[in-house]
């Protein structure tokens, strides 16, 4: 063969070579349609590998060749650059547009964040301000103290955490407070289900398991934990004021949280003049015993564990000074009043 038919054939093998990777590189972006068109929720769990994720994108129908999608991450080097997170994607898009929002987990989610003992107005009117939906829209899916809606039955069905939760309340204490990462057009449901989950998962069957066993409900043990979430800030603190809470009740005696009183009055006062006491609300733990008819806001797991494990001492009586995360206690109603002309100046 003459060195002419050689180069003929070289250069003949090189375009078809090209044509082919060109023809793939085509088939990439285009030949991937698979599913209904519409947008699908697809989630990338940490330490996945692109082959985990090459599969579950072919299982929701969102590509249509497990390797030709392999591949191009492989060609346009994006092995490492594929982010765990929560997308929206769709079937019509291509396998460069896909791969391009799996390396940019932002692109699609907000993250919010929910503070301990944040009550239901709290956090609908954040969600408000960063964009997601009214606040009057979480509130039909949540009810709030004024609104109060029957149980949603498909989260009853789905979260054990609802169990003796009475129908006629709202969602407050439930709503876990955590960092959330949400869609961008996430809806009140979607964002409660996030919540619901995480209470439901945290909440463990031991804890549930050593509730019964001290003849206390899920909803009393939310409903004392959202108290010790307003009252005081540390895990130790909080033990210990659940004790003397949990004593009081069993005696007969008035709780006297002015956290209480706040949730009804919409105020964070630590301490409420002599006529706001006679407020005749049964969230009113002065005038009326026992616990509150619900939660007062959603607690944090330190809470919720104070709650179940009280820590018994010999005191009865608490106080937080302003802008101090210590709390001091008191044996008798004396050594309080000592400590309020000491401490609250």
């Amino acid at each position: 063969m003459s060195p002419l038919n050689k180069k003929i054939i070289i250069i003949v093998l090189a375009i078809g070579f090209i044509g082919l990777f060109l023809l793939g590189i085509f088939y990439y972006q285009t030949a991937i349609r698979r599913g209904e068109p519409g947008e699908v929720s697809f989630v990338i769990e940490k330490g996945e590998s692109v082959k985990t994720i090459s599969q579950n994108l072919f299982d929701k129908e969102l590509i249509g060749s497990k390797k030709f999608f392999e591949l191009f991450v492989w060609w346009s080097d994006k092995q490492t650059k594929l982010q765990a997170g929560e997308y929206l994607l769709n079937p019509g898009e291509t396998i460069s547009q896909i791969v391009d929002k799996l390396g940019n987990a932002k692109a699609s989610t907000i993250e919010i964040k929910i503070k301990e003992g944040q009550d239901i107005e709290d956090i609908a009117s954040n969600l408000e301000v960063q964009g997601l939906f009214a606040k009057n829209d979480f509130y039909k899916e949540t009810g709030n103290l004024f609104s109060k809606v029957s149980v949603n039955q498909e989260y009853a069905g789905k979260y054990g955490i609802l169990a003796d939760k009475p129908q006629n309340s709202s969602l407050e204490g439930y709503l876990f407070p955590d960092t959330y990462q949400v869609y961008k057009n996430a809806t009140p449901k979607d964002v409660v289900e996030k919540m619901l989950k995480n209470l439901d998962a945290k909440f463990s069957v031991d804890l549930r398991r050593e509730a019964v066993n001290q003849g206390r409900s899920i909803f009393e043990i939310i409903t004392m934990a959202s108290i010790l979430e307003r009252e005081v800030k540390t895990l130790e603190d909080m033990k210990i004021v659940s004790g003397i809470f949990w004593h009081r009740i069993k005696i007969g005696q008035a709780l006297q949280s002015d956290a209480t009183l706040s949730y009804v009055l919409n105020d964070k006062t630590p301490s409420h003049s002599l006529e706001q006491l006679k407020n005749d609300s049964p969230y009113n733990s002065y005038k009326y015993r026992g616990l509150p008819p619900g939660p007062i806001g959603n607690p944090g797991m330190n809470a919720i564990l104070a709650a179940i494990y009280p820590t018994e001492t010999d005191y009865n009586f608490f106080l937080t000074p302003k802008d101090s995360d210590k709390t001091i206690f008191s044996k008798d109603f004396e050594e309080h009043k000592l400590n309020k002309q000491k401490y609250l100046k």
